[in-house]
Order: structure tokens, then C-alpha cells, then sequence
């Protein structure tokens, strides 16, 4: 959490892999504010069981390469929600 500060506050590039039973919830309001930050960037993610667990959301991590050439273009990879 505190590289994460780090980086927020000199506005560094960060690559978010978000995994979370309550992303589309309680902390959709956090991650929204993080998607409007320039420096931030998010893997392309999805939900994992949308019956079993509507508010959950998981990256997918075998896009990591393509996040991290995207993100070093200044890029979001797209789409972000698969």
C-alpha cells in the first residue's frame, strides 16, 4: 500500500490486477476514482461467477504482458470490462 502512495503522489505508472468478491458494490466508488487517475491503469478484467457472486469481479491475469506494453504507451488496454 505505501509503493502504491508512492506512486499515486509523483503520478507514476501503476498496473492494477483488482480481484474482489465486492468490486461492483461497496468499491465500485474506489475503483471508479482510481479509473480517472492518469497514471493508473487497470488489467482488463471480468466477472468470475456472475450467478454464485453478482458483485465480483476478477482481472485477467494472462493479459499482463499486453497491460504492461499498453500501460508503458500511456495506454489503457481495452476493453476493460470483458
Amino acid at each position: 500500500t505505501m509503493a502504491m502512495k508512492a506512486h499515486l503522489r509523483s503520478d507514476r505508472p501503476m498496473l492494477i490486477a483488482l480481484a474482489s468478491n465486492d468490486a461492483m458494490s461497496q468499491n465500485l466508488s474506489n475503483i471508479s476514482m482510481m479509473l480517472k487517475r492518469k497514471s493508473v491503469y487497470f488489467l482488463p478484467m471480468k466477472q468470475d461467477s456472475p450467478k454464485n457472486k453478482p458483485h465480483s469481479l476478477v482481472a485477467e491475469f494472462e493479459l499482463i504482458g499486453d497491460a504492461l506494453s499498453a500501460m508503458s504507451r500511456g495506454e489503457q488496454l481495452r476493453p476493460l470490462f470483458l
